[in-house]
């Protein structure tokens, strides 16, 4: 029987996944499927993270990682979000649909490394007072062929109301609406805590009782992708990082900040920032394949190095790992767009939106969804797309490119005329090298039909 008070047992990142999992009550069966394995796979792994803990039981194992738990928290070195998740209520719904989406929501935040996941009813077991907490409650009602999930997310200790939002939508291409209900679910707490928990910049961006909150905070700041922002993003996950170099969200943090750096045309030596971030992928690789983070990053790097099929199929890994991951579906979305696959980018941009609504409006995902319209000759919709994203962001000349296209395909010379004028003063404004860049990432075919149509206006991209 092993000694809980023993020296820390070290375990592989796929054996804690599944210690955790345990502890929490979850058969072999439903980690298979929350883990994306076969059973016999989560057996054979199971028995193994016995003979390592020398336990003979899941309840041995259970106690144990408590215990560990215990040891980390008394050490300093667990600092986390905790989201507390009460019952799930609901006038429509069987019981046990709201079990298995309970259940689900619960699997799906504990693979976030700084959050932690505990149930009401197990508030008495966990000390609130020095740690960040959120309350999460929600309650589903169905509508004819569609579900309204109604989130509330409160501040535990200020009892305020931050968030409510109503997610209403069909049955997607099949899929249990418990599913998709809790990866919508699970998809707009982390971005509730990113994006409006109120984060105050901390003193000390090293100091390991912060560490939850610069995590947090950092993400927020890339979000926000302006170059203050960026490198302030920097800053802090560069500080974690010295306390912490395993750290997996600061680690996909710095990832994230040098390639928005180098996109942006921030670094003065693009050399060491490409280095940097290629440095970030391997650590990533190297420390876990079963973080979804990981698999993200490393299809960034795919990207840039221009494999494409490369980074579909790391970015599907991060999706079989973490299906409420909003950013990874709007990439493999221009993912597909370069490929000319635009049904199935379209598929994957329209889930990703369904997922969190607000995510339609972050960075490009209005203009890339555009240009998958475009490619499936929905031309009015792609209009639609666009007139959306002028008012979000300054027009660029690629959504105003494919916005004069569309307008000359359904036939409205005169106003694709008119909006021809302005597209000429932003391509004689632009950086030509940026423009061909751009426009060889394109599917072939998917330039020409924009190229004959422009032309209808006297216009060419060079």
């Amino acid at each position: 029987m092993l000694d809980i008070g023993s020296e820390h047992i070290p375990l592989t990142s796929r054996q804690m996944e599944i210690l955790e999992y345990i502890a929490k009550g979850c058969t072999n069966a439903e980690i298979a499927r929350y883990l994306g394995l076969s059973e016999n796979t989560v057996k054979v792994h199971v028995a193994r993270l016995f003979s390592a803990l020398n336990v003979s039981n899941r309840t041995e194992a259970a106690l144990y990682y408590q215990k560990s738990k215990e040891h980390q928290i008394q050490d300093g070195m667990y600092n986390s979000i905790v989201v507390i998740i009460s019952d799930f209520k609901s006038n429509t719904l069987p019981q046990e649909t709201l079990k298995k989406m309970k259940d689900a929501v619960v699997a799906l935040l504990s693979l976030k490394t700084f959050v932690d996941v505990i149930l009401e009813s197990n508030l008495d077991q966990v000390d609130l007072n020095s740690r960040d907490s959120i309350f999460l409650r929600t309650e589903i009602e169905k509508t004819g062929d569609s579900f309204d999930v109604n989130i509330y997310i409160d501040d535990y200790k200020n009892k305020a109301s931050i968030w409510n939002r109503n997610l209403s939508n069909s049955l997607f291409s099949g899929k249990h609406v418990e599913d998709w209900a809790a990866h919508a679910i699970a998809a707009n707490v982390l971005r509730v805590l990113i994006t409006q928990i109120n984060l105050t910049e901390p003193e000390n961006l090293s100091l390991p009782e912060n560490k939850s909150s610069s995590i947090l905070y950092g993400l927020r700041m890339i979000e926000i992708r302006s170059k203050e922002s960026v490198q302030k993003a920097h800053l802090i996950f560069s500080g974690i990082l010295k306390d912490n170099p395993h750290n997996i969200f600061a680690l996909y943090g710095l990832a994230a900040t040098e390639y928005l750096i180098l996109m942006h045309h921030y670094s003065k030596d693009v050399e060491q920032t490409k280095m940097c971030f290629m440095q970030c992928c391997q650590t990533l690789k190297n420390l876990s394949q079963s973080s979804a983070q990981s698999w993200y990053i490393q299809a960034v790097g795919q990207m840039m190095i221009g494999d494409v099929p490369g980074a579909i199929l790391l970015l599907k890994n991060a999706l079989r790992i973490d299906p409420s991951l909003q950013m990874v579906y709007t990439l493999l979305g221009q993912q597909y767009c370069f490929t000319g696959d635009y049904q199935k980018g379209y598929e994957y941009m329209d889930y990703g939106f369904s997922l969190c609504p607000e995510f339609r409006y972050s960075g490009n995902n209005l203009v890339v969804m555009s240009i998958l319209l475009y490619g499936l000759e929905r031309y009015q919709e792609a209009i639609a797309v666009l007139e959306e994203s002028f008012y979000l962001q300054t027009s660029s000349w690629i959504n105003r490119g494919f916005y004069v296209s569309s307008l000359i395909h359904l036939g409205q010379i005169n106003k694709a005329k008119k909006e021809a004028k302005e597209l000429q003063k932003m391509i004689d404004e632009a950086d030509l090298l940026t423009i061909r860049s751009a426009l060889n990432i394109l599917n072939v075919s998917l330039r020409k039909r924009v190229e004959e149509s422009l032309s209808h206006v006297q216009l060419i991209i060079p």
